[in-house]
């Protein structure tokens, strides 16, 4: 479950639920580096956050996100299981008007898991702690595991949990290798304000290989129960294996 590799993803988010309404947009390069087969580190670089604003005159306004560091160290592997521990930190390297300028520790237990055949079955646990929680100001955006981050002020601690059920369709070395159709979940729950009420958001998702080291992945999502922070929200993302 270790990597090398680097992705670079685009988000989008239909008709957020704020003021200023419209839609989000999102650049994200992600790298993974391995120092050892039991530890590597993996940077989260939003390069550029935009969303409308409630000046009419201004229209959208496009910054630099926060920055992740997420170390991972490997717990357990073996040919049908692993799973690591890992801790990310979000440093407030953003702009409020587009959810940043937050400050947090995202400890997260995650796992991959061959139950037989073609199936897998991926997921993880975690709590984002927010550490400038008396920043007074409204949040939109996304958290460090890519998930709706929904809310006004202050920040507030929030549990978060995943998991996506997949099936391989086609081999490696083949067009379209790898091919894997999957669909995810997604469940936040907000510790410290129980009116704000429970996300749930579900979606499909694919990927397949490109050429040699290269892939393409696809995942949309639609909130259920809970806030509705958008309508639908679309992740697109190239990567290449190194």
């Amino acid at each position: 479950m270790f990597y090398r590799l680097w992705l670079v993803n685009f988000g989008y988010s239909n008709s957020l639920s704020k003021p200023y309404g419209g839609s989000a947009y999102t650049g994200t390069y992600v790298v993974f580096l391995p120092f050892s087969r039991r530890f590597e580190l993996s940077f989260n670089v939003p390069f550029v956050v935009a969303n409308g604003t409630t000046d009419t005159k201004r229209g959208y306004r496009l910054d630099f996100g926060d920055l992740a560091v997420t170390a991972r160290f490997l717990l357990r592997e073996s040919e049908a299981f692993t799973d690591t521990f890992n801790l990310a930190v979000v440093n407030p390297t953003g702009h409020p008007d587009t959810g940043g300028r937050q400050m947090s520790i995202f400890p997260r237990y995650s796992f991959w898991y061959n139950p037989g055949g073609p199936w897998v079955v991926r997921g993880g646990t975690g709590v984002n702690i927010p550490l400038n929680k008396n920043d007074q100001r409204p949040v939109t955006g996304i958290t460090p595991g890519g998930n709706p981050l929904f809310g006004e002020s202050p920040l507030q601690t929030a549990y978060f949990a995943d998991v996506a059920i997949g099936r391989y369709f086609r081999p490696h070395d083949v067009p379209f290798g790898d091919l894997v159709f999957y669909v995810n979940a997604n469940i936040v729950v907000p510790f410290e304000d129980s009116q704000q009420g429970t996300y749930f958001g579900v979606g499909p998702g694919t990927r397949f290989q490109i050429a040699k080291d290269w892939y393409f992945l696809n995942y949309w999502e639609v909130p259920v129960v809970g806030p509705t922070p958008f309508v639908y929200q679309m992740q697109t993302a190239i990567l290449k294996v190194f």
